[in-house]
């Protein structure tokens, strides 16, 4: 078995650099339909057989164009996503991106 991981597409909060996991977050900017809609172009020569996303908005959005094009439905969990910000949610300064990338 092959695990293949792919990032969501750029969200308005990821422009603003702000820590934002809450669910159920935001939906994609116009650069980040661009990138889900290229997905299957780039992954045209991958074996895909399920699709999994997590329960955050952005993440559905990224994987629909791929499901769409492979005829596969995207099955939403709950555990496949980062660790919520808590207390740094929608921060944008240096200090709480440090703090969370240190969390785990």
């Amino acid at each position: 078995m092959r695990l293949l991981l792919v990032r969501h597409g750029q969200t308005p909060s990821n422009l603003k650099h702000l820590l934002d996991t809450a669910e159920p977050g935001p939906g994609l900017t116009a650069l980040g339909q661009e990138q889900a809609a290229a997905l299957p172009d780039a992954l045209a020569s991958e074996r895909i057989d399920a699709l999994y996303a997590s329960t955050l908005v952005r993440t559905q959005l990224t994987a629909a164009p791929l499901a769409a094009a492979r005829g596969l439905e995207v099955r939403v969990r709950a555990g496949i996503r980062e660790l919520t910000a808590g207390d740094l949610e929608m921060r944008g300064d240096d200090e709480a991106a440090h703090t969370y990338m240190h969390t785990a």
